[in-house]
């Protein structure tokens, strides 16, 4: 282990562009982290995870920032918490400030080549619509020179622009599919509620994962890399094809559960549903168990052309998710609420060359936390990223800062240290505190039972708000 540290420690500090690492970060969508091998599933294996679990540091008490995908990956990319942005859901902010900070830019500085192939629901400001394609725009405001970016699977139907509406450029999905001769069979699957029919390069996040393993090839690795792969899949439809979802037809699922001593403020839930009945339930838990094996197979695909061309073993591979989803939990089903089904994102950071055995880790962490620390790997120590704190420290076995993670949607914040997870009204509507360790769905709220764990963490949560600025209304430009 402790030639493992001083390798890590060379990566962090080396600034030449041949001793920088790649820097690869997979992120997928909406995976609920008990729904994989990683985490104890007996039901859903992920051996692609497994690998990287085992090779590199699990971290068990990660939190996501934004409840939804866009105020997720939007504070992701800039470093703002959602409250700084007035970004809770996915439909309240337009565009980011003008001047954003990004990691990419950021990355750029010191001679990355940075890319982007996926899913976005990134909000660029379209400072000069007119004069760029939707394209330039996107790269020019991440500080992206490579980028293949279109909707995710529940929001592409048969539309032809991009998420931007009509200053939008054309959807280079809907493209593909014309261009192959794939859109008719791919709207007839559309139609008829069937799982897809169309070849497994040719479904959306194979589309991802093609242009992914073509881009790494083609790749000249005289430079580092930093490359941002976002994956559609498991969010729904769980429409994934049949061979995916053979081994979950007669596999026993979780079913729902039910809180046991409280009652949801409808503030709290209002944007997830409530399942009629179980078996609802169990149908929908096959085929996210399908989407989550596809999406699995698919990070292999990624790895493996790492591996071929001989990149892999200079690489730290980060994989997480925007944010997990109630899957039957509380007998609940979608996010935008602050259970730990939906706030943990599967966090996995796999070092180069690995490290023996894998680590689990306890610590609390954010997302966030992976800009300060990725600039550090990337020898640009000077950068500050706008939020978030370094974890190179625990990939050396020492401790970090950090003590406690928030995330928060318009009318709650949580926290968490670890152990305990407070849930807060912004509107006085109560607070609710779960012990995340014995009952990690949070269906039992013991608030009364602890309320000095409520006064301390309730005033963790005032000083965060105090550090980090006033809390915007949502924006609706």
């Amino acid at each position: 282990m402790r030639t493992l540290f001083i390798l890590i420690a060379l990566c962090s500090s080396l600034s030449t562009f041949a001793a920088q690492p790649n820097i690869i970060f997979i992120e997928v969508d909406d995976l609920l982290y008990t729904y994989t091998s990683v985490w104890g599933s007996k039901t859903s294996p992920t051996p692609t995870m497994d690998r990287l679990a085992k090779a590199g540091f699990v971290f068990d008490q990660a939190m996501c920032q934004g409840m939804m995908c866009g105020p997720s990956r939007n504070s992701l990319m800039s470093g703002k918490y959602p409250h700084q942005l007035g970004f809770y859901q996915n439909g309240d902010m337009k565009k980011l400030p003008e001047k954003t900070w990004t990691l990419p830019h950021e990355l750029k500085k010191n001679g990355y080549t940075t890319a982007w192939i996926g899913k976005s629901h990134l909000k660029p400001f379209f400072a000069n619509k007119k004069a760029k394609t939707a394209e330039d725009t996107f790269n020019e405001f991440f500080g992206f020179d490579h980028s293949l970016h279109t909707l995710g699977r529940a929001l592409v139907g048969d539309d032809d622009r991009e998420e931007g509406g009509k200053d939008s450029g054309p959807n280079p999905y809907m493209q593909f599919l014309e261009k192959s001769g794939y859109l008719d069979q791919y709207k007839a699957d559309a139609k008829a509620g069937r799982n897809s029919t169309i070849p497994e390069d040719a479904y959306l996040d194979g589309w991802f994962a093609k242009n992914t393993v073509d881009y790494i090839a083609s790749y000249d690795k005289a430079k580092p890399l930093f490359l941002w792969v976002n994956f559609s899949v498991p969010h729904g439809p769980y429409d994934v094809a049949d061979p995916y979802h053979q081994p979950f037809e007669n596999a026993k699922m979780p079913g729902i559960t039910k809180v046991e001593n409280y009652e949801h403020p409808e503030s709290l839930i209002k944007r997830t549903r409530s399942y009629g009945n179980e078996k609802k339930a169990i149908e929908d838990q096959r085929g996210f168990h399908a989407n989550i094996a596809f999406m699995d197979h698919s990070v292999d695909r990624i790895l493996t052309a790492l591996k071929e061309k001989d990149m892999l073993d200079n690489s730290w591979i980060v994989f997480f998710s925007d944010q997990g989803v109630m899957s039957g939990a509380h007998g609940l089903i979608h996010k935008s609420t602050l259970f730990r089904p939906v706030t943990q994102p599967s966090l996995i950071i796999r070092p180069p060359n690995g490290i023996p055995a894998g680590k689990r880790l306890s610590q609390p962490v954010e997302l966030m936390d992976l800009l300060p620390t990725f600039l550090e790997i990337g020898g640009m120590k000077s950068s500050k990223a706008p939020a978030g704190v370094s974890l190179t420290p625990l990939f050396k076995g020492e401790p970090i800062t950090r003590t406690h993670t928030f995330a928060e949607i318009e009318d709650w914040i949580v926290v968490s240290d670890g152990h305990y997870r407070l849930i807060r009204s912004v509107k006085d509507e109560g607070a609710f505190l779960f012990d995340d360790l014995a009952d990690p769905e949070n269906l039992k709220n013991i608030a009364k039972d602890k309320p000095e764990v409520v006064k301390s963490l309730g005033e963790q949560i005032d000083t965060w708000l105090k550090q980090t600025g006033e809390r915007l209304k949502p924006k609706t430009m």
